[in-house]
């Protein structure tokens, strides 16, 4: 569905590159999710996708033809490509059903009428038809958002940190239900997000931008568990570093590998600091002689303050960083 080439851009009045040999593939129906670090050029690489910037050099391939640049179209962008913003942009003195039906007003009666009540249906907002967008919840407004993008029947959706403004438990349900109107839609996505439990559940293929370089392009179980570097590695969850405890420099274990136990049987010795409650688990933290301190995930644990703890890893969970 989409090719990227070597893409290249810097903003005419500034000299440093933005984005720099970028190149990425997504197939139909696939999900593409964009993370790293704020200010690595996420959301500028989707503005370039959606044929709303040029590139500097390089290629976007959608469907096999280039994309066409911005200052060669009267309006910019491409019709199968649409981008859903964080801010919704939808019509605040129409009705939800005045804001659908408005995008199909160049179709005719019988279609507008039957693809609105569809687009109502599909997102979810059939009770909603005759509300102002100012009478919805925040899920509510994104998922209008979704539907008038939906009206122009694209075929490539990008989102850019669409749920950020959302609680979590409105976000954790609008994920769900945006997953699902694109399998229904047949559509490709590209998410920018910076919840990585989002990207790991819903992805299948991420890319991990800093400084406006690619450092690695993976599936999420690639990702997770084979990072390129400790940057991409911490991005998506804690580490310890163990390097001390292996005489390897630049070995690190995840939080959810390490084991406690109180037996000296195996393990490394350290002393007990707290235990914070985390819902379905404990956050324990220990402290070595070394004055290292060592977070691990685990049930609940009857330890004193400053009780002698063992913990242990397995060799297989040890991540290796060259020159970290």
């Amino acid at each position: 569905m989409l090719e990227v080439k070597e893409l290249f851009f810097h903003y005419p009045s500034a000299k440093d590159y933005v984005l720099r040999k970028i190149s990425l593939s997504l197939g139909k129906h696939q999900v593409l999710s964009i993370v790293g670090p704020s200010g690595s050029g996420k959301s500028t690489l989707l503005q370039l996708l959606a044929g709303l910037l040029r590139p500097t050099s390089g290629s976007i391939i959608f469907e096999g033809e280039q994309l066409a640049n911005p200052e060669e179209q009267l309006i910019a962008g491409h019709n199968l490509i649409k981008l859903v913003f964080q801010n919704f942009k939808v019509m605040p003195n129409r009705t939800v059903e005045e804001n659908i039906r408005y995008k199909l007003l160049h179709c005719e009666d019988d279609y507008q009428k039957e693809r609105t009540e569809q687009l109502l249906k599909l997102c979810g907002l059939t009770s909603h038809r005759s509300k102002p967008p100012s009478h919805l919840s925040g899920g509510q407004q994104q998922r209008l958002a979704l539907a008038r993008t939906l009206a122009d029947d694209p075929k490539l959706l990008l989102m850019d940190e669409p749920f950020s403004n959302l609680d979590p438990v409105t976000k954790e349900e609008l994920l769900e239900q945006v997953m699902e109107i694109v399998q229904k839609e047949s559509l490709g996505l590209i998410l920018v997000s910076h919840d990585t439990r989002d990207v790991l559940r819903v992805t299948d293929k991420i890319l991990f931008l800093s400084e406006g370089i690619s450092l690695q392009e993976a599936t999420p179980t690639e990702m997770y568990e084979h990072p390129k570097n400790e940057l991409v590695a911490r991005f998506f969850s804690p580490l310890n570093d163990v390097s001390h405890l292996l005489n390897q420099k630049g070995a690190f274990v995840r939080r959810e590998h390490i084991r406690f136990t109180t037996s000296a049987v195996k393990g490394y010795a350290a002393q007990f600091l707290d235990a914070t409650f985390m819902g379905d688990h404990y956050l324990i933290r220990l402290v070595n002689n070394r004055g290292d301190k060592i977070i691990g995930y685990g049930p609940s644990l009857d330890f004193e303050q400053n009780q002698t703890v063992y913990f242990s890893f397995e060799k297989a969970d040890v991540l290796q960083f060259q020159g970290a």
